[in-house]
């Protein structure tokens, strides 16, 4: 039992029985372990109830162990035990509960897990070989097939004690080992034929394999001969399209030059045009104001002429007083002329057009 209880077996497998209530119930599952003939039968008890009482605590269900002494007509090295393991978990204070999964090989197939069976008889080599070694043993056993070891020799088959208690008294092959002998030979024969006709078909897949090859070789010689000639066609492309874009590029640059160049001629006409029209305003400026400068010297002169003749009638009438008012008129005169708005435009045109 789980933590090592001991209990009655015949209560416990009544126990399990009426605990499971279907018809198809596995009430049990069974362990079958050879027991190294090399050790003492006190050691061998000793392994095989340590083994019952690891499964036990493993699995959390109950273990029957029961070691079985060789056959008399048998080999005498037959020492093995049955371990009888519940199909359903057992509690330390003995209460039964649910299906003990991980003994189910279907459970563990459908979720993809390592079987008991798999994981138990590398676990039972392990124990087997430190017992040996323990008591000083050079045999060993090993769980593994011949296969998955690399021996290339046909298992031995179990013949029961009738055969091998015929083949001991005559000498001779029983019928048992005659037709497994037969069932082994047809198995071969037929494991050559079939190993022929595979290698028959591997040599056809093989010449298929390397004309797909070939023709995929060619194939892509073709795709990287076509790749290559693309990106020469796309080379050739860019440099046309890098040419015409410089062409463009200076092109552009000679049109904005000579845009630049007709806005400056036309800057600098336009600046002639302003400059000959201020010039010509200018002229008729300096035309009209010598115009007026010419009447009033007109003016003037004939204010003088009128002056002096009444100057020259009246002088010997005038008196010094009289003489003075005719000065004082005279430099009225003078400033009426330069207070005419032609003579102001004169003077301040003197100056601009001497800058």
């Amino acid at each position: 039992m789980p933590g090592g209880q001991q209990v009655d077996r015949a209560a416990l497998w009544s126990a399990v029985e009426q605990h499971h209530k279907r018809g198809d119930a596995v009430v049990a599952r069974e362990i079958e372990i050879a027991l190294p003939a090399e050790l003492s039968a006190e050691q061998r008890q000793h392994l095989a109830q340590d083994y019952g009482r690891e499964l036990a605590q493993r699995y959390s269900v109950a273990v029957d162990v029961c070691i079985h002494a060789p056959g008399g007509s048998g080999d005498n090295r037959n020492y093995h035990a049955h371990i009888m393991l519940s199909g359903c978990t057992v509690d330390r204070d003995g209460t039964l509960g649910k299906k003990a999964v991980e003994l189910d090989p279907i459970h563990c197939a459908r979720h993809k897990i390592e079987s008991a069976a798999d994981r138990e008889r590398e676990r039972w080599a392990e124990l087997c070989n430190a017992a040996l070694e323990r008591d000083g043993h050079a045999a060993r056993i090993d769980h593994r097939s011949h296969a998955a070891r690399g021996v290339d020799r046909v298992p031995t088959m179990h013949l029961g004690p009738d055969a091998k208690g015929f083949e001991r008294r005559t000498g001779q092959p029983s019928d048992k080992r005659i037709r497994e002998q037969q069932r082994v030979q047809q198995a071969r024969e037929a494991a050559a034929r079939k190993i022929s006709a595979a290698d028959a078909a591997i040599g056809g897949l093989e010449r298929e394999i390397a004309r797909a090859q070939a023709q995929q070789q060619a194939e892509q010689a073709a795709e990287a001969a076509a790749a290559a000639e693309i990106r020469g066609l796309l080379a050739e492309g860019l440099r046309q399209w890098q040419e015409q874009a410089r062409a463009a590029a200076a092109e552009q640059a000679r049109a904005q030059a000579w845009e630049r160049e007709r806005a400056r001629v036309q800057q600098q006409e336009q600046a002639r045009a302003a400059a000959a029209a201020a010039a010509a305003e200018v002229r008729e400026r300096a035309q009209a104001l010598a115009r007026q400068q010419e009447q009033a010297r007109a003016q003037a002169q004939a204010h003088r002429a009128l002056v002096e003749s009444a100057r020259g009638k009246r002088a010997h009438e005038m008196t010094s007083a009289e003489r003075a008012a005719v000065a004082a008129e005279h430099q009225r005169d003078a400033q009426r002329i330069a207070d005419t708005p032609a003579a102001r435009q004169q003077r301040q045109r003197g100056p601009e057009m001497g800058r």
